[in-house]
């Protein structure tokens, strides 16, 4: 006996100390519409007077005052139409495929509540795969409490919390169902696509809520889900389990790539394997976590002999910019900014009517928002002329922001 002790006393605590440091218990939670976690899975469709034909069961399909609304859920779409609010007192009444067969035939109507400007109907549960469920709440804008409005919003119902303790100190984190397919666990897609990836908000900063970030210098709080996460100066891998039950929390290690970006002053917020990264390069490298990557932001800056700052910037950055990894122990040459090339495309809009947009794009591809910000202030939008190919000036103009 004397033999052994030692050894199921040192086994006995090693459980609980694995138990204390990485693996934390995960509670449903109802989620309010002002939730800031649950927002960031909204899905927005635009209504329609008409009923899809391969929709049946719609009420009164014939009235030209319903609504008609295709949502993507669980990475498909799903039917819902708005019926108007009718002369014996009803108001606005939601119809929402539930079980996904195009059907609305056997769907139980639910009633709007309206406040001010916005309606909001009850949670739904829907059907979204074998033995998987999801709730979700369907509001939408609206001045006329009698009509449907043009647009629905979607969102989950419900998200999962927690309290996790990381380097000596408890946070409170919050799991939401991003693409709402019934799974808490899906990682990120690469482009990135918020519709098909689940989020992590974990409060950092314990204000008793998830910040989203205001200025260049805040830490995000809410990020898409990945297989880690940093917290202060640590990293640290996330695995939840299968039936959203547990969330575990293991230290981590990543190996370190550089990013030569090819251009001095230029700020890049990304999306990374281990959530936001806000990569500042005042040479044009910086050293980041090996993995890869997708730029949201990109800035470009420079003083002038005056020591005034200019600043170019573009959002969400295709080309090059929108997947990219970053190789460990090695360095991944990408070179953006000037020079610019000047683009302007053309799209009819009406009879004689021609809507010209121009853009800057730098050599991964990316492309600017034409509008130069000096210190606060953005500069004049340039002007353009339209010229035959005689040389002739046809037309002569200024572009307009927004």
């Amino acid at each position: 006996m004397r033999t052994y002790l030692p050894s199921l006393l040192l086994v006995a605590l090693f459980c609980t100390a694995v138990g204390a440091q990485g693996t934390f218990p995960l509670t449903r939670q109802e989620a309010e519409m002002t939730s800031p976690a649950a927002r960031m899975a909204q899905v927005y469709a635009a209504g329609v007077p008409k009923c899809p034909p391969d929709l049946k069961g719609a009420p009164d399909a014939s009235n030209a005052n319903n609504r008609y609304y295709r949502l993507p859920v669980g990475g498909k779409a799903r039917y819902a139409a708005i019926l108007p609010a009718d002369e014996e007192g009803q108001g606005l009444r939601l119809l929402l495929d539930t079980n996904g067969d195009n059907d609305l035939s056997n769907e139980t109507p639910l009633t709007g509540t309206q406040e001010k400007t916005l309606v909001t109907f009850p949670g739904a549960t829907l059907t979204v795969g074998a033995g998987q469920t999801v709730s979700v709440r369907a509001m939408g804008p609206t001045p006329d409490p009698k009509r449907p409005p043009q647009f629905l919003i979607l969102m989950p119902a419900a998200y999962l919390t927690g309290t996790a303790k990381l380097s000596g100190k408890e946070y409170t984190l919050a799991l939401v169902d991003g693409n709402m397919n019934g799974k808490f666990n899906d990682p990120m897609a690469f482009p990135y696509n918020q519709r098909q990836s689940d989020t992590l908000s974990i409060d950092l900063n314990g204000n008793g809520t998830f910040d989203p970030p205001r200025t260049g210098a805040d830490v995000f709080e809410m990020f898409p889900f990945g297989k880690g996460v940093k917290v202060g100066e640590t990293f640290y891998g996330v695995q939840v389990a299968d039936d959203a039950s547990t969330i575990a929390f293991t230290k981590a290690a990543p190996k370190f790539g550089t990013l030569d970006l090819g251009s001095a002053d230029v700020q890049m917020l990304t999306f990374s394997e281990y959530g936001f990264v806000n990569i500042q390069a005042s040479d044009g490298k910086a050293r980041v976590p090996a993995g890869r990557y997708g730029a949201l932001v990109l800035a470009l800056a420079k003083k002038d002999d005056s020591g005034a700052l200019w600043r170019l910037q573009a959002s969400r950055p295709s080309g090059q910019l929108a997947d990219f990894t970053v190789p460990a122990d090695g360095t991944l040459a990408l070179e953006v900014g000037p020079p610019l090339v000047a683009k302007v495309t053309a799209r009819k809009r009406g009879a004689g009517v021609q809507y010209l947009t121009l853009g800057l794009e730098g050599r991964a591809g990316e492309s600017y928002t034409p509008g130069i910000i000096k210190g606060n202030q953005r500069g004049a939008p340039p002007s353009f002329e339209i010229v035959s190919d005689e040389n002739k000036v046809l037309q002569t103009g200024t572009f307009e922001y927004g």
